[in-house]
């Protein structure tokens, strides 16, 4: 086969060409569920396909423990696309792909440093991988004696062929019954085929998909030997243990400065000076706070890296885990804050993205102290951290985050005799469909003045007819829009 040829090393089940055929096969599929439609469980059709071919083609050793974990995992995700389409999923099913695509000849990336350092390596090849194997296959059509096919067609069929057209048309032209069975076309329709913008989004699709379709070729990593002699040598006399010591002890009496307010005016109910408002107290602290935690965070690792003599020392273990142990209370704190503030002035996409990720810090942080009371490795805080984050970002799929914030927002609200302000149409409308329920609720409970009731009345129907318009298109249907043109049947706005 011609694949061999191309890549002697790797052993070919599949030739070069029907890898060919079955990208343009991916990449029409694309452009068939995708291009200039509606979004939906169209997503998660395309996913099916992707992976059946990336299985077939490519398939996963199924000997390793990760490799069965990932692919029971990678299902439910695409069971999230069919659940409402969204960024998240898309994102862990394509790093699930790349996982399996991995080269295994040994063992599976011990750490998240390896794997970040494969993916990122996966993602710099993709773009060449394609052209790349052209360029080898035209090297060896080189080398192969060259047929004289092109010739042959030449000379036989370009006289029958060309004058068989001009006959053709010259009778379509004379008969008015032969040019009535002439199909209509669409020159538009058909033009927009080789529109540019298409014509970049079928090449995107094909690179993409060949990119998996072939076997990754992994470099090998970069080991402790690339690190400059010199800069270790800066950190180990920048961190001696007389400067660690000290610095411990001076981050401990400043952040309890903060804890104590933090204790004073958020857990026991102590009156905040003149003109400062809760609202204004958590928001001004809350990002600050976790900046500070990713930084004690940083200068832990580096203070406790493996081999210093301080991981020894109870004296600097009780600094550390003390020092430590108020970063979490101020990152939990750091959350207090954020709720205190959202109660006020309602819930969005960015602060509960923070909540998520001052939670992570926390969890960090968490981990940190454990490394060092049980003497456990980089390698495993880091995989500890990573596997976190994609629990997190797993679960994250399957959350209807625009409906939670509109409803939190509504029953929140001024109107309904909440603590929080009035409602923000203009966020509501931002949010989209899934704002319909939290806004049926507010036309039903709140009491209203004529022409709020009619701007609510209005985006009601708005974004109703906005989600019919959607679920028109089969690509566009999801299992959560069906739920939701269900629930409108019986009190919908328009």
């Amino acid at each position: 086969m011609l694949s061999k040829r191309i890549i002697p090393a790797v052993t070919e089940k599949h030739s070069f060409k029907m890898k060919i055929g079955m990208a343009v096969a991916l990449a029409a599929s694309s452009d068939i569920l995708l291009y200039e439609h509606e979004t939906g469980w169209s997503l998660a059709v395309l996913a099916w396909l992707f992976l059946a071919v990336l299985v077939a083609f490519n398939p996963p050793d199924l000997s390793f423990r990760q490799s069965r974990v990932i692919g029971a995992a990678t299902l439910p995700l695409t069971l999230a696309l069919v659940e409402a389409p969204s960024v998240i999923p898309c994102l862990l099913i394509l790093l699930s792909a790349i996982a399996l695509s991995l080269p295994r000849t040994t063992a599976w990336p011990g750490t998240a440093g390896l794997w970040l350092w494969h993916i990122l390596n996966f993602a710099l090849q993709l773009p060449a991988r394609l052209f790349i194997d052209l360029r080898r296959v035209r090297e060896v059509r080189r080398k192969r004696p060259r047929a004289r096919v092109f010739n042959s067609i030449l000379r036989n069929w370009a006289l029958p062929l060309g004058v068989g057209i001009i006959f053709s048309v010259l009778l379509i032209q004379a008969n008015p019954v032969i040019d009535s069975w002439r199909p209509e076309l669409d020159w538009e329709k058909l033009l927009s085929f080789f529109h540019p913008q298409r014509l970049l989004f079928w090449l995107t699709s094909f690179v993409v998909i060949w990119a998996f379709l072939r076997r990754y070729q992994s470099p090998q990593p970069p080991g402790s030997r690339f690190i400059v002699p010199a800069l270790r040598t800066g950190v180990d006399k920048f961190f001696s243990p007389g400067a660690v010591v000290r610095a411990l002890i001076l981050f401990n009496l400043i952040f309890l400065a903060q804890t104590g307010t933090d204790l004073t005016y958020l857990w026991s109910g102590e009156s905040l000076p003149e003109g400062l408002t809760y609202a204004g107290y958590a928001h001004r602290g809350a990002y600050p706070l976790i900046a500070t935690a990713l930084l004690a965070g940083l200068f832990t690792l580096i203070a406790f890296r493996n081999g210093t003599s301080l991981q020894n020392t109870n004296f600097v273990r009780h600094l550390v885990f003390l020092w430590i142990g108020q970063n979490i209370f101020l990152t939990v704190n750091a959350i207090w804050r954020t709720v205190s503030y959202v109660e006020v002035y309602g819930l969005t996409y960015l602060r509960i993205a923070a909540l998520l990720w001052m939670g992570l810090v926390a969890c960090g942080l968490g981990f940190i102290i454990c490394k060092i009371a049980f003497g456990k490795s980089l390698r495993w805080l880091t995989s500890v951290n990573a596997i976190s984050l994609l629990a997190v970002l797993f679960v994250c799929s399957f959350m209807n985050f625009g409906g939670l914030v509109a409803d939190y927002n509504v029953r929140n609200s001024a109107e309904l005799g909440g603590s929080g302000q009035l409602v923000d149409f203009n966020y509501l409308e931002e949010i989209g469909p899934d704002a319909l329920p939290a806004l049926n609720l507010y036309l039903r409970e709140a009491s209203l003045k004529h022409v709020k009731w009619r701007r609510a009345r209005h985006l009601a129907g708005t974004l109703e007819r906005r989600l019919h318009k959607t679920t028109e298109d089969w690509r566009g249907w999801s299992f959560r829009r069906q739920r939701l043109l269900n629930s409108l049947g019986g009190d919908g706005a328009t």
